[in-house]
């Protein structure tokens, strides 16, 4: 049965965007088309949804935790930067992040706009 549905309700705010980031070749949309499944957030809550059968909803929500938290040779780290860094961390234009994020496969740099 398709409608099997599990959530993953412990999702940082600013978490949220990562997922999204990439579009079409984002976290998210990738788990969705690896494991034939739907995923939604509940508006106004930070709670994924994922649709589809039992074992292939396990299996994304694996995926997104894995990505989110690390696990399995997946390193994740979150710091905070003091407002008068930040510049120097993310470089001319976005340059030492983009120069990261190329160089190093699977690293992915976010800054939340919130936080500048």
């Amino acid at each position: 049965a398709k409608n099997y549905v599990a959530e993953l309700d412990d999702i940082d705010s600013g978490d949220e965007p990562l997922l999204f980031k990439g579009g079409s070749d984002s976290v998210l949309h990738k788990a969705e088309a690896k494991h034939d499944v739907k995923a939604s957030f509940r508006k106004g809550k930070n709670v994924l949804q994922v649709r589809g059968e039992a074992d292939k909803v396990h299996a994304a929500l694996d995926d997104i935790k894995r990505f989110l938290n690390g696990g399995d040779g997946v390193t994740v780290c979150k710091f905070k930067v003091d407002e008068k860094a930040i510049g120097g961390v993310i470089g001319k234009g976005g340059s030492n992040i983009a120069k990261l994020e190329q160089e190093f496969e699977g690293v992915m740099v976010h800054i939340p706009k919130e936080n500048n």
